[in-house]
Order: structure tokens, then sequence, then C-alpha cells
């Protein structure tokens, strides 16, 4: 019974936040589709087998299936829900039907369907993220340091109580969150740091510290730091032209922080256990639900930047693998033969699945699922 009421606990966040992402990704791709004049035939949450559906008045079949991994919209002229094209059935349709039919419109209104789906994640991240600086109020801690940490690296860099940091390896430092975000993704590298003493501005060159520290799931993790603290930390209302400003900056910090994060887990300098799956996600999705709805509604605005920023990849198969073929397209002035664009189709199948193994082998990796004893 334990183990059930365990896995309910964590699967039922995971179903949650899995079919909003996905519903309001798939949604974004329906809507600009429809006003671009294109039939949509199904709209699916999850693959596989059917569990239910219904057909609206404009002929698609909305439907949950058995798989609750993703979802897809096939559209009029689609050979399959990767969206790639039934050229021999093209061939074969009147002009009315042409009209309808995914393939045979405009790059531009191609490119804007496409694009429509990382759109819509961003956009619904961005009115969560203003939605919470309006009503809770956006952080608002200026970078001024109320405390140093003795025999850490500030303190040995001469850092001292009252130092204002200005920047950090050139970028400007508006609040202390800015010098946490930038420690979030460094990989032990030397810092170039540039603080207000008074009227005197000072610069010194500072190698970051390993801490151990765990995340909201009880692993550890290792993190680098200055040895510098702030009580300044404010939550400050704001009104609805600031928090949506304050919004898009949140999504393109978060987009930039992962892009680097990827770089650096390819250039080696940081660890691809990093990475995690559907069960982190998961576990994630059910200890953001313990601390109630706030939580798992920032916990979801994350996770959709990310499902935006991950789709806009240039691998086929992927939303970014599609705007990359109608580049390739518009720079040539012809369009990529079909039999390129399966081959490119399967080499991102085959990407998509080793990275799923990989995530998947990392997660079960935290969880000790392949720890044994060691017999003596």
């Amino acid at each position: 019974m334990e183990l059930i009421s365990t896995l309910l606990h964590t699967i039922i966040p995971f179903i949650l936040v899995l079919t909003i992402l996905v519903f309001v990704h798939e949604f974004g791709h329906f809507w600009v589709a429809r006003k671009a004049g294109v039939k949509v035939e199904v709209f699916s949450i999850g693959f596989g087998k059917e569990l239910f559906g219904f057909n609206d008045k404009h002929g698609t079949r909305w439907k949950f299936c058995l798989i609750p991994m993703g979802g897809y919209v096939k559209m009029f002229g689609d050979k399959n829900s990767a969206s790639q094209t039934d050229e021999e059935f093209i061939t074969n349709l009147s002009e009315e039907e042409r009209k309808l039919a995914f393939p045979c419109k405009s790059l531009l209104k191609k490119a804007a369907i496409i694009v429509a789906g990382p759109a819509a994640n961003y956009l619904f991240s961005a009115l969560i993220f203003t939605a919470f600086f309006t009503i809770y109020g956006a952080p608002n801690a200026k970078p001024i340091i109320t405390k140093v940490i003795e025999n850490s690296p500030a303190s040995k860099a001469g850092i001292e109580i009252g130092d204002v940091i200005t920047e950090i390896n050139g970028k400007k430092i508006e609040r202390f969150n800015d010098i946490s975000n930038i420690m979030n993704l460094s990989v032990g590298e030397e810092v170039n740091i540039e603080f207000r003493r008074n009227e005197e501005l000072i610069k010194r060159k500072i190698n970051p510290q390993t801490f151990a520290t765990k995340d909201l799931l009880g692993n550890e993790i290792k993190t680098y730091k200055l040895g510098i603290m702030s009580d300044h930390v404010t939550l400050e209302p704001q009104n609805l032209f600031t928090a949506s400003k304050l919004a898009i900056i949140e999504c393109f910090d978060l987009s930039y922080m992962s892009l680097k994060a990827m770089g650096q887990i390819i250039m080696g300098t940081r660890s691809a256990k990093e990475l995690g799956g559907p069960i982190k996600i998961a576990q994630y999705s059910a200890k953001s639900a313990e601390y109630g709805i706030q939580s798992l509604l920032w916990f979801m605005a994350l996770l959709s930047v990310n499902l935006g920023l991950i789709n806009l990849l240039p691998i086929p198969i992927l939303d970014g693998g599609h705007l990359l073929i109608y580049l390739l397209e518009f720079c040539f002035g012809k369009k990529i033969a079909s039999k390129a664009q399966d081959f490119g189709f399967q080499i991102g199948l085959i990407l998509l699945i080793i990275m799923t193994i990989f995530v998947t082998f990392n997660d079960l990796s935290s969880l000790s699922f392949f720890a044994h004893k060691v017999p003596r």
C-alpha cells in the first residue's frame, strides 16, 4: 500500500504538469494552423492507444492516449505525427484540398505554425512569472554585501561588508540575484569581479570555492561560491507593466543559463549527470506539489521555458529541425528533397532515443537503482 501511495503521489502531479505543458505547446501549433487556414486532423495528448476523445465541428479529433509522454498535432497533408510530408498524397489533392494542406502553405506560414508551439510555452511561463511578480513581488536585493564568510575566496580577496558588487566577468550587476545566476553557471574558473567601496572602484580576480549542497530531492550537487551574502532580500509587488518586463527578462535569463549549461556539458566542463529525464521531472513535480500550488506553478513555468527552448534546437524531428529545413529552402530557393528530409528525421529520432535513454539512466543512477552489495 505504501508503494502504491508513493507512486500515486509522484505520478499524479507529473501527469498533471506534463499534460498542461504539452497542451500549451500543441495548442500554439493548433491555433496558428487554424488561423493560417490549415485543417488540423488530430490533436493528441500522449501517444499510443487512444483512451478517450471527441471530434469538434471542424473535424479535428481531440484525444488522450495511453502513454502521457508528449503529444502532437497532425495536420492535413502530414504523413505522421512528426509532420513529415506525404508527397504522394499531396500530388493527388484537388485545388480546394491543397488550400487546407499544411505542406502547401508558404514558408512564412509554415514557419509561423511551427514556432507557435515553443512561443506558447514561453508565453505561458511569462504569464505565470508576471502573476507572481504582481501578486507576491519580485526579489529586489541590491548587490550590497552584508556578510563575508571567514576564509572564503571573497575574504581572501579583501572584500568587506558594505562593498557593492558592480560587475562580474564584464556583466553589470544590478541585483544580488545576478551574482547567484552567474555563479550557478560557474565551473570553477577564475572570476573577474569589480566592486565599489565608498567612491572607489576596486577590481579583483577570485577563484570560487567548491561547496557541496543538496537539491530539492536531497541529491548532493557541487556548486561554486564566492562566500558573500546579503540580508537585503525583499519581495516588492510590481505593477503590471514592470512585472511583465521582469517576466520576459526571467524567461531570457533562464534560456541563456540553460544554453550555457548545455554548452558546458558538450565541452566537458560540466558533468552530464546534471541532465535529468522523466523520472526526475516526476520527482520534482511531486516535491513542488508538496509545497503548494505556488511552488508547483513556478516549477511549471521553469519547465515550460526549457520545453520551448529544447524544441527550438535545430535537431530534425523537433520544431527547430523543421525551421532549419525552411531556412535552407528559403536560402536555396527550392524544396529540400523528401529523401534528405526523411534521412534527417531518422537521425533526429535516433538522437532523441539516445538522449532519452541517457537521461533515464541518470535518473535511475540518482535513485541508486544500479547500486548493489559487494560480497565480502
